[in-house]
């Protein structure tokens, strides 16, 4: 590989691995075609997100970089991160693998004997076109695959907006309907917890677990008169949540006393019936143990 120290390593690489010296689009594309297809058709090659990126830059009549602006401006538009080269390169494969076959984008993927060494000299011979008349020929197509699917998109109203939450939910799991109630069903994990934990402990020392901080934050934000005291009800100790705790603040808090031995204590387990009666009756039994002083039963 090239080296700073010796720049003619530039040269020498590419005269004899010339296969390493392109550009990223080409290796994300081609790699994200591949794990869709291996994967029967799952996989990013045909993301809803993926579709509605080109269908909001046709909308929005953006700019689509050609194969030289993406690998100069286009790597820089969006922070670094590689977005741009994931997103034109899996569309352009897939577009060519649409419009000639599967099997020629392999073809073009390949290092075989005979086979041009570079990749866009390689482009050149497996389809008979210079790769950028291609991608343009590909950037014509998707404005007219994209124009025809606004037009469908415009037949039907705007859902009108309904929030779902008032505060941004941070990850959020896969999402389900319930038919039955009509309701969405999911899990979220709010942003800013483990901060949250963390600034309470370095202001007061104290370890508080993550419902009590989340009721702290909210009970800040929402203040009034400063004036006036606020009383936070824990609702958890925080050796509850250990690994959560030592995340946030590197302390690991360690059982209340009077718990101090629970892992060393007699487990009693009572095998009950599918039955609601016989459950209440065994609550009322230890309830009234516990009142006698006689411990569970």
């Amino acid at each position: 590989m090239p080296t700073a120290d010796h720049p003619e390593t530039i040269l020498y690489n590419y005269l004899t691995n010339p296969r390493v010296s392109v550009p990223r689009w080409y290796l994300e594309g081609s790699a994200v075609f591949m794990e869709t297809w291996m994967s029967g058709g799952l996989g990013r090659a045909q993301s809803g997100y993926d579709e509605m990126v080109f269908r909001a830059m046709v909308r929005d009549d953006a700019h689509f970089y050609d194969p030289l602006g993406l690998v100069a401006e286009g790597t820089a538009i969006d922070f670094q991160v590689g977005v741009n080269a994931y997103l034109y390169g899996t569309r352009f494969i897939s577009y060519m693998a649409y419009q000639y076959s599967p099997e020629q984008v392999l073809a073009w993927m390949q290092r075989i004997e005979g086979s041009e060494r570079y990749y866009s000299a390689r482009f050149e011979q497996v389809f008979g076109l210079p790769l950028e008349d291609a991608w343009q020929d590909w950037i014509e197509w998707e404005h007219f695959f994209q124009e025809a699917n606004l037009e469908s998109v415009r037949r039907v109203p705007i859902t009108p907006l309904d929030y779902v939450a008032e505060r941004s939910l941070g990850s959020v799991s896969r999402a389900y309907v319930d038919p039955n109630t009509n309701t969405i069903v999911g899990a979220a994990r709010y942003p800013g917890v483990l901060a949250k934990i963390a600034r309470l402990h370095r202001e007061t020392g104290m370890l508080v677990d993550p419902h009590t901080a989340i009721g702290v934050a909210a009970g800040r934000a929402c203040r009034g008169d400063r004036g006036v005291p606020m009383v936070a009800l824990a609702t958890a100790d925080a050796a509850k949540f250990p690994d959560a705790i030592e995340r946030a603040t590197g302390v690991r808090p360690a059982l209340p006393g009077r718990l101090a031995d629970l892992f060393e204590r007699p487990e009693h387990c009572h095998d009950l019936p599918n039955d609601l009666a016989a459950v209440q009756a065994l609550i009322r039994q230890t309830a009234g143990n516990l009142r006698l002083g006689k411990g569970a039963a």
